[in-house]
């Protein structure tokens, strides 16, 4: 039944390119936050399609570790924009002056 609504769910993608300059908290920080994603995703009535790129390295050995792969999250090696056009994502940063209010499924 989860399978089913993350398949209809909004996509989300997390961006995981940048871990090549992040401290070792930092690091741990992220995979935690990443699992906090996906364990919060699976209590939402509508979950969300959780894609995570730049899937490699340093956040594959530590959330493979975790479970990852059991997961029921996209997992891609590469950037994301190998799999997908710039022009269809918005790209959400903790440096955004606005905030989303509202996201529109369509």
């Amino acid at each position: 039944m989860y399978k089913e609504a993350v398949e209809k769910g909004q996509p989300i993608i997390i961006d995981c390119s940048f871990q090549d300059i992040l401290t070792p908290k930092e690091l741990k920080s992220v995979c935690e936050q990443l699992g906090y994603c996906q364990g919060t995703n699976k209590k939402f009535p509508a979950p969300t399609k959780l894609t995570i790129t730049s899937f490699r390295d340093k956040v594959k050995e530590r959330i493979t570790h975790a479970g990852a792969l059991q997961w029921g999250v996209v997992l891609l090696e590469r950037h994301y924009t190998e799999y997908f056009k710039r022009e269809d994502l918005i790209y959400l940063t903790g440096d955004a002056e606005e905030e989303i209010e509202e996201i529109d499924p369509t």
